[in-house]
């Protein structure tokens, strides 16, 4: 009983630090929780509740609610079950059995309706919306970047067809059909990244408790090959670092490097300083700071053919500044005097590709910053490139 009172303590510090006076309070004493009577206040009466119905008022509902989640066993029965959810004598019950007092039980009735509208679950718009904020919070604490998010936000083209739905309703066959639609005429991998991003959310959504499954599993991505908008071959990525190395675009050479012959990121290698990069060392290595995630902010390890590319560029900038209107000019001149279309999602896929090949799935992956060796993984990139073209690709090196 100690144990429990100790949590219950703990837990309305916590709402202590949320809730706050209902607007037309001018009492600093009002609060929404009374602690020295440990019980609610202002429950009743439009004027006084302080429980706002906007989305940003959800937001906080969902963060004590988690929190009430830690309080014990028993207890998160009545944030994980369903049932209990729309059930409020059998949250009582509950929270009483856990050795709670009943300013808990007052707390999980008012609440539990904005936590989960009408126990109808989410709709994917509602889901969306929570999932962008758990992005820009990994921003908040750096662990992920702001391009990233807005990459992230791309999905929201899915929502003028499916955001009113229920999530746990949804058919994935229409989603399918809406990506299909979305995509028309567009690359392989425009569809395959949205897929990504729509798998990423669902598996917030189950690893939260919002949802049971992902259905987003079940929708097939399409893939893509060598000369597709995938990967590049030998011949082109050659030209692509030739084009590069020409006194006009010779600042664009570290970008290209970075990217191609290293497997970094094209949003982190623009950002990049000569100051991120040991070539001097017996194993050179370049550090991301800027990367998507925190995987991706390591010493990478460099080949030597990169090495060589490397110190061959313009010793003043590793790259141009973010803000040139180079940025826009050299993709166009790519592939006007290069020969090669200009695809920035290319690049990277590009040097996995061949190292899958050349240095083996596991050093791929830990290179690209990926988690795990998936089936993704395996899939994506290491059945495009031979192993004679993978040789090919990592002997490129400066005449």
């Amino acid at each position: 009983m100690a144990e429990n009172k100790r949590k219950q303590s703990e837990f309305e510090f916590v709402l202590s630090k949320v809730c706050k006076p209902a607007p037309d309070e001018s009492n600093s004493k009002r609060r929404c929780l009374d602690l020295r009577g440990k019980r609610f206040s202002n429950l009743s009466g439009p004027s006084r509740r302080f429980f706002p119905t906007n989305a940003e008022a959800e937001k906080e509902f969902r963060k004590i609610w988690l929190s009430l989640r830690d309080l014990g066993r028993k207890a998160s029965k009545v944030a994980t079950n369903e049932d209990d959810l729309n059930d409020y004598v059998a949250a009582r019950e509950l929270l009483e059995k856990a050795g709670m007092e009943g300013s808990l039980t007052d707390f999980v009735r008012e609440t539990l309706p904005k936590v989960k509208p009408g126990g109808a679950g989410f709709s994917l718009s509602k889901l969306f919306d929570l999932w962008i904020e758990a992005q820009e919070e990994k921003v908040r604490i750096e662990r992920k970047n702001e391009e990233s998010v807005g990459d992230d936000r791309r999905l929201a083209t899915l929502l003028p067809f499916h955001g009113e739905e229920i999530v746990e309703q949804i058919d994935f066959r229409s989603v399918r059909e809406t990506l299909n639609t979305i995509c028309s005429g567009k690359s392989n991998a425009t569809h395959d990244n949205l897929l990504t991003k729509l798998r990423g959310m669902l598996n917030y959504a189950v690893k939260e408790e919002l949802v049971q499954v992902n259905w987003a599993d079940k929708i097939d991505k399409r893939g893509s090959g060598v000369g597709d908008v995938g990967v590049y071959r030998v011949e082109e990525v050659r030209r692509i670092i030739e084009h590069a190395r020409t006194k006009e675009e010779a600042k664009f050479l570290g970008v290209v490097v970075l990217t191609l012959l290293c497997g970094i990121r094209f949003s982190a290698a623009r950002k990049m300083t000569w100051k991120d990069l040991d070539l001097e060392r017996e194993d050179p290595k370049a550090k991301p700071r800027f990367g998507k995630n925190e995987r991706s902010r390591f010493w990478v390890p460099l080949e030597p053919n990169a090495v060589e590319w490397l110190q061959v560029c313009p010793p003043a900038r590793l790259v141009p500044k973010y803000s040139e209107s180079y940025w826009r000019h050299f993709p166009r001149k790519l592939t006007e005097t290069g020969g090669v279309e200009f695809r920035s999602n290319a690049w990277r896929h590009t040097f996995a590709s061949y190292a899958a090949k050349h240095l083996g799935m596991d050093e791929t992956r830990r290179r690209m910053g990926h988690k795990r060796t998936s089936v993704t993984l395996e899939n994506h990139y290491e059945e495009y490139a031979t192993k004679k073209a993978s040789e090919a690709f990592f002997k490129l090196a400066p005449k």
